[in-house]
């Protein structure tokens, strides 16, 4: 599926500060710690593997943002 740049988010996401999207990086990582642990101490749940699937979305959509960021740093410098 091909998408434009209005239609992901890593682009609105990258011209964040840093530390915003540095911030957000490791409340997600935390939340999906979380529903890890919870899936491993309660077993399948269905609900929970479906936030996880969007919580990694959301994840990966900040960590190419932090990248893109980066890297329009260093093509500044």
């Amino acid at each position: 599926m091909n998408y434009t740049k209005n239609e992901l988010p890593r682009y609105k996401l990258s011209g964040l500060n840093l530390n915003k999207i540095n911030i957000e990086i490791g409340a997600l990582q935390q939340v999906i710690s979380f529903y890890e642990d919870y899936l491993e101490r309660k077993g399948p749940y269905e609900y929970v593997s479906m936030r996880l699937m969007k919580l990694y979305g959301q994840l990966s959509e900040y960590m190419i943002a932090r990248e893109m960021h980066l890297e329009d740093r260093k093509t500044i410098l």
